[in-house]
């Protein structure tokens, strides 16, 4: 049994607390991830199944839906995705992931701020190191990932935080994709595609 609690909202000082796990989970090496047989993805195959993906099966609800804002979200998507694809993002060094750090997928002691268990390991892989920070970020925001980054020693760039803007921004594709695969083009596809408008929005305003 975890003793602790999720918290949407963690205060920047707990950032340490998120980096210390990281650290002790991305020390494991890569070897003993691979004798216990934790999946390899390409990443770089992933992210092109997600981009064919999204053009067979989100563009034509998008273009049906309003035509007007399917061309800003479709230029975006295809810009993010061709920043990613054809960029330099795939020269790191592999680490056993938990691949899945949603905030309610963390359990914190309120009172000292300890990250006191983690829950859902069906995502583990090894990957990309930056992976493993996208989803804090969207929760707690750049000051929080910028504190974690210091603890572990990442290199705070541009292109970091363009990286995890990306994961973020396929998640949000993905997740409109799967839920047209499940209900097709229905009512039980607007939260999951709207999700997607709001997000593309947000994120073009924050680019400019």
């Amino acid at each position: 049994m975890i003793i602790g609690e999720q918290v949407r909202e963690a205060p920047t000082g707990w950032a340490k607390e998120l980096a210390k796990f990281l650290s002790r989970l991305w020390s494991l090496g890569t070897k003993v991830a691979v004798e216990l047989k934790f999946p390899v993805p390409d990443y770089k195959e992933k992210y092109k199944a997600q981009l064919l993906d999204a053009r067979d099966c989100l563009y034509p609800v998008l273009r049906k839906r309003s035509p007007r804002v399917a061309v800003n979200v479709i230029d975006f998507l295809e810009k993010r995705f061709a920043w990613y694809l054809n960029g330099d993002n795939f020269g790191y060094e592999p680490r056993l992931l938990h691949g899945d750090l949603e905030f309610w997928h963390l359990f914190w002691d309120k009172r000292t701020g300890q990250l006191k268990g983690v829950i859902d390991w069906g995502g583990s892989h090894l990957g990309d190191p930056d992976y493993d920070l996208w989803r804090p970020y969207c929760w707690w925001g750049e000051r929080f990932i910028r504190e974690a980054g210091k603890a572990l020693q990442i290199k705070l760039s541009k292109k970091f935080f363009q990286k995890l803007n990306f994961f973020w921004d396929a998640q949000m594709a993905h997740r409109a994709v799967r839920s047209i695969v499940v209900w097709g083009d229905r009512e039980g596809t607007g939260w999951s595609v709207n999700n997607l408008v709001s997000h593309v929005r947000k994120q073009k305003g924050l680019m400019r």
